[in-house]
């Protein structure tokens, strides 16, 4: 009986925890969305204090120092996440965007195309793919995955006019 109620209260303090971690978590993102950067850093510390191991808090985390421009922050708290969860396609997403940023065409088209392999449905992956295949000047590539993103969500008029600079840049070097 006495092992029941040590194992009841085990649960109970785990799921209190949780809890407070994931409250902390949708006020970061709250403050996050209202670009309270700061404010969300501090929540997100808040509930990795309490919960480490859940990857996309780390993810979180990274995507505030990413917009605070601290890239050696955002990098370690992504590749973090995906230490914890390698399939977590954000995760890859954001790494993609740092490395867009960074100039860094080698990494940032491994991190889209891992974004893309883990969530083959979205057309914002597609259209960062094509973005740096677009500037490592491979224009099949890129527009190959705009035809993706394009096909995925025809509404976005950022895909459209992508396209049309992608169809441009090859009918100038055509030309060359």
């Amino acid at each position: 009986m006495k092992q029941l109620l040590i194992l009841s209260i085990a649960i109970l303090s785990t799921t209190a925890f949780g809890q407070v971690s994931a409250d902390h978590m949708r006020t970061a993102a709250e403050l996050f969305m209202n670009q309270d950067y700061a404010g969300s850093l501090i929540e997100c510390d808040k509930a990795i204090a309490l919960n480490s191991e859940t990857a996309s808090y780390f993810k979180s985390r990274g995507s505030v120092h990413f917009m605070l421009e601290n890239d050696s922050a955002a990098l370690w708290n992504l590749n973090k996440a995906l230490s914890l969860n390698e399939e977590l396609a954000t995760a890859h997403h954001g790494l993609s965007l740092l490395y867009l940023r960074q100039e860094n065409s080698e990494l940032g088209i491994a991190a889209s195309l891992k974004a893309v392999e883990y969530d083959p449905k979205n057309a914002e992956y597609m259209n960062v793919v094509s973005d740096q295949y677009y500037n490592n000047d491979d224009i099949e590539q890129a527009l190959n995955y705009n035809s993706k993103a394009i096909a995925l969500d025809p509404e976005d008029a950022d895909f459209h006019f992508n396209r049309s600079l992608f169809l441009f840049d090859q009918d100038r070097l055509r030309a060359l």
